[in-house]
């Protein structure tokens, strides 16, 4: 659940990592090491997401949006 928006994570090694709920809007991920689609399945973020090629991330939840 930890909040990574806009962080840039260069060089980072994820492995083993656990992204469960994790915000990463806007987050530059292109150079981490040892990511995986599985972690990013856990996580989202939004089209500013910067991935390393073939990975993908589901957007996040609209905040603004209040449920009835």
């Amino acid at each position: 659940g930890a909040n990574l928006q806009k962080a840039d994570l260069s060089r980072a090694n994820l492995q083993g990592a656990y992204l469960n709920g994790a915000n990463l809007r806007w987050a530059d991920l292109r150079d981490v090491e040892r990511l995986t689609q599985d972690q990013l399945d856990e996580a989202c973020g939004n089209d500013e997401t910067k991935l390393p090629e073939g990975l993908t991330i589901k957007p996040c939840p609209d905040e603004t949006k209040k449920s009835d």
